[in-house]
């Protein structure tokens, strides 16, 4: 989707579609009910994942760090030698998130009124939604997105003046992570629901922008990396992963490091990505960057049917119990949600693009 400068960049979009897809099978193949022994294990407990290269489809919800890495690296991109004026920023955001938010929010209360339930308990979740991750359909991320928008103006001002303070703030967060760690016993939720875990992967996107010539073209690095993190993911998968240790929220201390480790990846692959192909026109690559325009749709709305396209699946899907096979299933899904998300990207998105405001200027010598 192009900025409201006019740039467009399509490797990007192809990265959001990557993203889209981790989240939504995530969500699918964890919504299969799989038997074992003939009795149903709710939430995935059957898939096995024998295949490195799967680990992290098989833990999908890595697709949000992919997500705000790429936020992160596109606004450093965006604002490169730029001077952000703060009031614009925000409404475009406003404009680009909300419609879409606001007609989910609205879906969601009417299937709470139509179960004959109680709005109350709904309305105090949406407005404790500005600070708390409680809004529906995956809307938590967008409160994340949100925080980072009240920083990025502080994040840009201190970089600028000293670059270090970057890394500065990446330690930070790392000790307040820990601390948290030692007074609670875990740090799972505040690494994945807050800002307090995903600024590391905002961060890092920034960072991966600035090392853009230093990243460009190192494919022999780019190939360590992604054999590096495929092995770190699986064994993650293996120890247990989002859901499968001895509770939830997970007891271990991987997740004082976990968004570190996504965002230095994700960081890793959105600057190599983007910075050492040329992407022509073509049928693949129009694919990919069609599914990237409508990725906030694909991501808001999938929730609707993810879990019933999963219940359909294990009907008619043999061996789904393998999460080659439920990938592919979930793939096959995953193609059905396109039509629905460009349906909502042409009639609720772009309507409202022509209201976003131009926020960023070129700075003059008294800057």
């Amino acid at each position: 989707m192009r900025s409201t400068t006019g740039q467009y960049y399509p490797g990007l979009d192809h990265l959001r579609a990557l993203a889209a897809f981790l989240v939504f099978s995530w969500h699918f193949t964890h919504g299969l009910p799989v038997p074992i022994h003939g009795d149903p294990v709710p939430f995935g407990g059957g898939i096995r994942n024998d295949f490195l290269f799967l680990a992290p489809f098989d833990e999908g919800h890595c697709g949000v760090a992919l997500f705000m890495t790429l936020s992160g690296y596109l606004f450093a991109k965006l604002l490169d030698g730029k001077r952000i004026h703060y009031g614009n920023f925000i409404w475009s955001r406003f404009i680009r998130l909300v419609p879409l938010l606001a007609l989910v929010v609205v879906a969601n209360g009417t299937l709470i009124i139509a179960k004959g339930e109680w709005l109350g308990g709904y309305v105090r979740a949406l407005i404790a939604g500005l600070i708390k991750p409680v809004w529906p359909n995956g809307g938590w991320s967008i409160t994340v997105e949100m925080h980072f928008y009240l920083l990025l103006p502080i994040i840009l001002w201190l970089k600028e003046r000293w670059w270090p303070s970057i890394l500065l703030m990446l330690f930070g967060a790392a000790i307040l992570r820990t601390v948290l760690y030692a007074t609670y016993g875990e740090v799972q939720y505040f690494s994945y629901l807050t800002i307090i875990g995903r600024i590391d992967q905002f961060l890092i996107g920034i960072i991966a922008f600035d090392a853009r010539n230093l990243i460009k073209n190192k494919r022999s690095y780019f190939v360590y990396m992604t054999v590096a993190f495929l092995i770190l993911y699986q064994s993650f998968a293996e120890g247990g992963g989002f859901y499968k240790t001895i509770s939830y929220p997970s007891p271990s201390a991987i997740w004082i490091v976990m968004p570190t480790i996504e965002g230095a990846y994700f960081g890793f692959l959105i600057s190599y990505y983007d910075n050492s192909f040329k992407f022509s026109k073509g049928v693949i690559s129009d694919f990919l960057r069609k599914i990237g325009e409508y990725s906030y749709s694909i991501y808001l709305l999938h929730f609707f049917i993810v879990f019933d396209l999963a219940k359909i699946a294990t009907a008619w899907v043999p061996g789904i119990h393998i999460l080659v096979v439920a990938e592919l299933a979930a793939f096959g899904c995953f193609i059905m949600v396109v039509p629905v998300a460009w349906v909502s990207y042409r009639l609720i998105e772009c309507p409202f693009f022509r209201f976003r405001r131009k926020y960023s200027s070129d700075k003059t010598i008294a800057d």
